[in-house]
């Protein structure tokens, strides 16, 4: 009998490693992270046996057979020691589903390892790269980057991205050695290999791009979008005394599912309190998530607020979420789809659980208050929806001198290169044009210990405290320090689809339809009166540098003009900034009373600006605050 021929390689990594964090980017950051190296022997002794059993992209009974890690280490300082590698297998292309049909474009390659540290210590390091064809030039990156988390006893003690540079990935090559009988046996396995991998990654990046892929946010097994989630109940979000149920919705343009977060607060033996008051829907930005109404990690969220209250509080994951694959959508469509079935669904779940009439009331922000107004000025949005807060921009846009200009002047650059624009770049750039991209980006805002931050601010806007305003007029932070940090994870991925679409209503001072809307939208949606009875309070910050306070104030007189006054009013938020309206240390005592007074106004009774005595006019904005142009 022939005997089985293989090969054998090593492979050296450096990077970083942090204690106490769960995301990977965050880990990365300076305030965390720890410098880290490992180095791994990998060995296929049977390669015909290994090769004929993996992964094509078909159906499969059984995980593709890996290869063993014979020998390795990590070392980092936050372990006191080496920690050596006892045991360990490695696959080369996978299939990241764990269902099918699997396929060929979405691929990993996973190390598994048991490691064995000082004092006899053990541990699991479960490590995975992203292989995956995302726009622009990411094969490089993808298949030397090894994401990690490593647990001891089934807690996670660690998390961290490691990395091959060129010099290293030179000297890999030359660890290559056959296991073989003859010298021809030994190179002709290296051979079959090297010929496997690169059929891999032709497969895999030789053809257009993903979807579905979110490099920003890598998972090693994402759930499919075609898996249904189990039926919705109430769980308990660490660290906090909140619980939450995930609901889903469909629409009928997006292959995956949107979702709905309906919130409880819990009492003091940990069961969700029932809502005394009816249901209120929240509806977050472009490029940030639910969790951006209750995720803060100090201070009372504008969810917390509103369970306070007795209210039955829903956010709403619409197509917009950095926790969706990326999309290329615009505001049309999640005006005519999302919120509308988002909509139709809480009143079902409602109606379900109440024999009494249900009523919606809505909190909307940002690129979500644009399309939501949208939707409820055509009379898409079900007339049952009683009452919306509108925060800082919805139907008229109105921004700075200079962000209007970048508009006008970078649009077309950007386009040439970027399908969309992401924040995490500023931590972790995927391509070597997102690195490019964030370092510029870094370098025309002021530095405030959070990349994700200032590539949002340059993505956004123009100048300082375009996310939110970061310090008070006495230098004391205005937004506070540990929800400064956090934010940098919530902010990601927003599409050149929906950005060019807000530039061009910038240049027209209104919200217009895209060049490509669904079928069915309306050639202007301020053209006719509007088609809502719901009572309206806009509300925003004078200090917002994204859009300016004075495109609310319109919005609130285009009702007064096209119904009569009493349906809107609008309240100006003194010195607030445009996210900081949630994540302020002020807020709960500034913006979230007027909040309050919006969901509850009945028309007759005193408006929001009235009963929470807050001005309607606002202050100007200070002279810019970049980095070339400077206030001080």
């Amino acid at each position: 009998m022939t005997p089985p021929t293989g090969l054998t390689w090593s492979e050296t990594f450096t990077g970083w490693l942090a204690f106490g964090q769960t995301d990977f980017n965050q880990a990365m950051l300076p305030e965390h992270r720890e410098p880290a190296t490992a180095g791994l022997t990998v060995v296929i002794g049977d390669l015909a046996r290994f090769l004929a059993a993996q992964a094509d992209g078909g159906i499969r009974d059984a995980e593709a057979l890996p290869a063993a890690v014979s020998d390795g280490y990590l070392r980092c300082d936050g372990f006191a020691g080496e920690l050596t590698v006892r045991a360990g297998t490695f696959q080369a292309f996978v299939p990241a589903g764990q269902t099918e049909p699997r396929d060929a474009l979405h691929m990993r390659m996973r190390y598994d390892l048991e490691l064995a540290g000082p004092a006899g210590r053990a541990y699991v390091l479960e490590g995975f790269k992203l292989v995956e064809n995302d726009p622009g030039y990411d094969s490089w990156s993808d298949t030397t980057t090894l994401f990690i988390r490593i647990r001891q006893g089934g807690e996670q003690v660690a998390i961290g991205v490691l990395q091959i540079s060129p010099l290293a990935f030179m000297r890999q090559l030359a660890t290559f050695r056959g296991i073989g009988p003859t010298v021809w046996a030994r190179l002709r396995a290296i051979a079959r290999y090297q010929r496997y991998f690169a059929m891999g990654m032709a497969r895999t990046y030789l053809g257009p791009p993903v979807s579905g892929a979110r490099p920003s946010f890598p998972q090693d097994r994402p759930r499919p979008a075609w898996q249904a989630l189990p039926a919705p109940a109430f769980e308990r979000l660490a660290g906090t005394r909140l619980a939450r149920a995930i609901v889903e919705f469909h629409v009928p343009d997006l292959a995956f599912p949107l979702n709905l977060h309906r919130l409880r607060r819990l009492d003091a033996e940990g069961r969700p309190v029932d809502p005394t008051l009816g249901p209120v829907l929240l509806v977050p930005g472009s490029g940030v998530r639910a969790e951006m109404y209750y995720g803060q990690p100090v201070g009372p969220s504008c969810a917390e607020f509103l369970l306070e209250l007795g209210y039955d509080v829903w956010v709403e994951t619409w197509r917009a979420s950095i926790d969706l694959p990326p999309n290329d959508y615009t505001l049309d469509h999640a005006a005519m789809h999302d919120h509308p079935k988002a909509v139709q669904k809480i009143l079902s779940v409602c109606e379900d659980e109440s024999p009494e009439p249900v009523a919606l009331k809505a909190v909307v922000h940002c690129q979500g208050s644009i399309s939501f107004m949208m939707a409820a000025v055509a009379g898409w949005i079900d007339p049952r929806v009683t009452h919306i807060v509108s925060s800082a921009v919805s139907l008229f846009i109105d921004v700075t001198e200079s962000t209007w200009l970048k508009q006008r002047l970078a649009m077309p650059l950007v386009a040439r290169t970027f399908k969309g624009l992401d924040a995490q770049w500023g931590i972790r750039p995927t391509t070597p044009a997102a690195a490019v991209f964030a370092a510029a980006a870094k370098r025309m805002e002021r530095p405030c210990h959070n990349p994700s931050c200032q590539v949002a601010n340059f993505m956004y806007g123009s100048g300082w405290d375009v996310l939110f305003r970061h310090l008070d007029d006495d230098g004391n932070p205005w937004v506070a320090d540990p929800v400064h940090e956090w934010s940098g994870r919530e902010v990601g991925y927003t599409p050149l689809s929906l950005i060019a679409q807000v530039a061009e209503s910038s240049r027209h001072g209104y919200i217009v339809p895209s060049p490509t809307p669904p079928p069915g939208t309306p050639p202007a949606y301020l053209a006719a009166p509007p088609r809502t009875g719901a009572q309206i309070t806009f509300i925003a910050g004078d200090r917002n540098n994204m859009f300016r306070w004075q495109g609310q104030h319109r919005a609130a007189r285009f009702f007064d003009e096209s119904v009569g006054p009493g349906q809107a009013d609008f309240v100006v938020l003194p010195g607030f900034g445009h996210l900081d309206t949630f994540w302020g240390r002020h807020a709960p005592t500034v913006s979230f009373p007027v909040i309050k007074a919006g969901l509850e106004w009945e028309r007759g009774t005193p408006p929001p600006h009235r009963a929470t005595a807050q001005p309607t006019v606002g202050e100007p904005l200070p002279p810019r605050r970049g980095r070339i142009l400077s206030r001080r």
